[in-house]
């Protein structure tokens, strides 16, 4: 146990974090999560705070790794867990004490704010007068769900009318495949990992590390076919109650001319309405280590999505 003034950090096993915490922001920050991804810390840390009459008040799983804590140490971004809303001194007062166990050798990576609107920007505040610093932001874009399911939502007449073309050519069809079937989602990867491939990057997750990650998250596999072929396709997880995030999402190019991407968006949406599991689409980051990738900037903009920052501290 280390004593920081008023707050306590403590490492404590994975069983007690979760009696804890047994909500958290983000399927990302919970217990099951970090442990499918242990080998790639050299140690997970399940760090509570503690009040001065030995409550929890906060937790944040972390990893560390070449000298460094990482949160997340495998994921897109990390969250800390609390049971109840926390003041503003109280989460100064974490961030103080987070800083002095870290040392200035953590660095975090946040979701952006519409995962939770009124405890991150605290968080962030916390965390700045801390002495923390902000090394970089991702560009992050993300829209409503019923926003993506309605045709009229790109801002441009062009895309419009390529969303159109798209949903109305008899040669392209949505396919949602039996998210628990192996076979499916080698499918999908191949489709991403040709997407990548003709792109000149890799896909980060080997087929086994995406299908262990989709197996325990839960979520959707989409397809789109083309004069009965493979042409586009998006595997992604429920990161949280209300949000879908497509994790690899991506044509092949021989079909980009026929814009299966648009059609691939908007029939998601219209599914995810249909079903209700979700209100926002998460489709992530736009650029790497706050450099944007114009590109994909613009595309994502021309869908109608909006931009949020994903903040990465040290502290």
């Amino acid at each position: 146990m280390t004593s920081l003034g008023k707050i306590t950090i403590r490492n404590v096993d994975s069983g007690e974090y979760t009696r804890m915490f047994p909500h958290t922001v983000s399927v990302f920050d919970s217990v099951d999560f970090a442990t499918l991804n242990s080998a790639r810390a050299e140690e997970t840390l399940h760090l509570v705070f503690f009040d001065s009459s030995g409550n929890p008040v906060m937790g944040w799983i972390a990893g560390r790794r070449d000298g460094q804590i990482l949160a997340p140490f495998s994921a897109p971004y990390s969250c800390p867990s609390a049971n109840t809303v926390l003041p503003v001194e109280v989460l100064v007062e974490c961030m103080r004490s987070l800083h002095s166990y870290a040392g200035g050798n953590m660095h975090l990576t946040l979701p952006p704010d519409f995962y939770a609107p009124d405890f991150l920007p605290a968080l962030k505040a916390a965390i700045l007068t801390a002495g923390g610093t902000l090394r970089h932001a991702d560009y992050n874009y993300h829209c409503e769900v019923e926003r993506a399911a309605d045709p009229a939502t790109p801002p441009s007449r062009t895309a419009r009318q390529e969303l159109r073309r798209a949903i109305n050519s008899d040669r392209m069809v949505y396919e949602i495949p039996d998210s628990a079937d192996r076979n499916q989602i080698e499918r999908v990867y191949r489709i991403i990992e040709a997407n990548h491939s003709d792109k000149g990057y890799p896909v980060k997750m080997s087929l086994d590390q995406l299908t262990d990650t989709f197996m325990m998250t839960g979520g959707l596999l989409s397809v789109i076919t083309c004069d009965g072929e493979d042409a586009a396709a998006q595997i992604g997880y429920y990161s949280s109650d209300n949000v879908y995030q497509p994790v690899y999402w991506g044509d092949l190019p021989q079909w980009s001319h026929m814009h299966p991407m648009r059609l691939l968006f908007h029939r998601l949406a219209t599914h995810l309405l249909d079903i209700g599991k979700a209100s926002v689409i998460d489709l992530g980051p736009s650029s790497e280590n706050g450099i944007p990738a114009y590109g994909l900037c613009a595309f994502k903009t021309s869908m109608g999505c909006h931009l949020s920052l994903k903040p990465t501290f040290t502290i």
